[in-house]
């Protein structure tokens, strides 16, 4: 994880005894565990500053599945055109295993989040795999210095449809419970293609602290919202990939659908903190989700299609968000 200097920052309200950074810098910008590729840690040393954001894991799965130590990875496609990525089921990750033991969790002292999804086939597998990873982290918690989140990533990857039912859901919360005692923020990620009501339950149940939008669709998905006939044409580079209808799309065609969707949740009231995930590739799209209710907001795909968009982003976000101004001196 990166560290960092004496910069101005802003802080959320506390989740369950946390506070987190008013920006979440997820794996690819954060450079979380050495998570990030190889063209971002060269951007990082030359151009850009990516400090004064709470480091988010990149989601992983209980078992390694490492891709991120190439140049340009296998499982994602790049259109600057459109301002979009698409990026395959094969997650580049070190595995939650490799992640909670690993010396940089263990000896970071700022607050910082791991993502993690399951991606067994059926509900029980899946369950077993939450289970586990509840388990390794109760038995490592007393190892970490720093105060942790626990992003829920619910979007099955090897599901028929890529969305998990409610009942699912609201039961892999309920196991959170042993978490929630012992200090850990729980945070599940929504998806775009979630219906409102599901949101709010998820939203609403006692262990969540806060909920965080996803950057992705799923490929085809929402043809009335986007149209993909216009972002990938016949024959396309970006449709080269072994099963396209299994990939996801991100980027800016997904910040009016997050945006939207923030106002609905907040149109029903919900109250509890949002952190806007989605298309945000400056300054005014900072404001947009402020504007639609957001609390906070991650950044992860602006480093490949905006870097140089990103010291503009941060000041925007600290001119909008958090409750505490203060400063950081880590030497």
């Amino acid at each position: 994880m990166q560290k960092r200097i004496n910069d101005f920052h802003r802080k959320t309200e506390p989740f369950n005894g946390v506070c987190f950074e008013v920006i979440w810098g997820e794996s690819n910008i954060s450079d979380f565990n050495s998570q990030s590729w190889l063209y971002h840690k060269f951007l990082e040393k030359i151009f850009i500053n990516l400090e004064g954001m709470t480091p988010v894991s990149n989601t992983n799965f209980l078992k390694e599945n490492d891709d991120n130590n190439l140049l340009i990875p296998k499982n994602i496609y790049v259109d600057r055109k459109n301002m979009c990525t698409l990026t395959t089921n094969g997650f580049n990750n070190l595995g939650v295993i490799n992640i909670i033991s690993s010396y940089e969790s263990n000896e970071e002292t700022d607050p910082f989040q791991i993502s993690f999804i399951p991606v067994a086939k059926t509900k029980k597998e899946r369950l077993n795999e939450l289970d586990q990873f509840i388990t390794l982290l109760l038995s490592t918690d007393k190892n970490f210095k720093a105060k942790i989140g626990l992003q829920i990533n619910t979007n099955y990857l090897e599901s028929e449809t890529g969305i998990p039912d409610i009942l699912e859901t609201m039961e892999m919360l309920d196991m959170c419970k042993p978490l929630v005692s012992i200090g850990v923020a729980i945070i599940p990620r929504i998806s775009i293609e979630m219906s409102l009501q599901d949101v709010i339950k998820i939203g609403e149940h006692k262990n969540t602290h806060a909920i965080v939008t996803s950057d992705e669709i799923h490929y085809g998905s929402m043809p009335e919202k986007i149209d993909w006939s216009k972002l990938f044409k016949k024959n396309s580079a970006l449709l080269k990939l072994d099963n396209p209808i299994l990939g996801k799309i991100s980027g800016t065609p997904i910040l009016p659908l997050v945006l939207k969707q923030i106002r609905d949740i907040r149109g029903a009231g919900f109250t509890k903190h949002i952190n806007g995930r989605g298309g945000i590739m400056s300054g005014k799209d900072v404001f947009e989700m402020y504007t639609a209710g957001a609390n906070s907001i991650s950044l992860d795909t602006s480093i490949i299609l905006k870097p140089f968009e990103i010291g503009s982003i941060r000041r925007r976000a600290w001119e909008l968000f958090g409750v505490d101004d203060f400063y950081h001196n880590h030497k």
